[in-house]
């Protein structure tokens, strides 16, 4: 990761990124804001033409707050495109952080998410394809992120993350 530290996962195998309580990794119930894990730059600076698929859960009921983002084309000089889910909603940010695209989606409070970056950026959730953009020859790796506006929020969970060639 591009802080150096590893990934390490809960006992069921769950990527679990907790928001900062005092500068450290919050426990459940604790904290609030962004905390993402980036694969690192320069190792993944390269990479194009691929798809990403993870399944997000814990996503609590719609409007509870909580959301969880995959990002795809992060280099050092972009951030990537930006594909955030809450239990009901859809946001897409270009490289600039502007957004591109916002929609709802099924509520639930578990989705499987496809991020493919070929030419196009293309998301679909669970199956059903949300939205296509052009974006021409994009290089770079990945990321995932969470937010909580309180610390009661839920707390979203990866798992059965998979990244392979377009």
């Amino acid at each position: 990761l591009d802080t150096g530290a590893t990934i390490t996962t809960d006992s069921r195998g769950a990527l679990v990124l907790r928001p900062l309580t005092n500068g450290r990794p919050s426990l459940a119930g604790q904290g609030k804001g962004w905390r993402g894990a980036y694969w690192l730059p320069l190792n993944t600076a390269h990479w194009q033409n691929y798809t990403l698929r993870v399944t997000i859960t814990n996503l609590g009921s719609e409007g509870s707050g909580g959301s969880a983002t995959v990002v795809v084309g992060h280099t050092e000089k972009h951030v990537g495109y930006a594909v955030s889910i809450s239990a009901a909603r859809i946001t897409i940010q270009n490289q600039n952080g502007g957004h591109i695209f916002s929609g709802v989606i099924p509520a639930a409070t578990s989705h499987r998410m496809s991020v493919t970056l070929a030419q196009q950026l293309r998301v679909s959730i669970d199956g059903s394809s949300i939205a296509t953009f052009p974006v021409g020859k994009v290089q770079g790796g990945i990321g995932v992120g969470v937010y909580k506006p309180t610390s009661s929020s839920n707390l979203p969970f990866f798992t059965d993350l998979w990244v392979g060639r377009s």
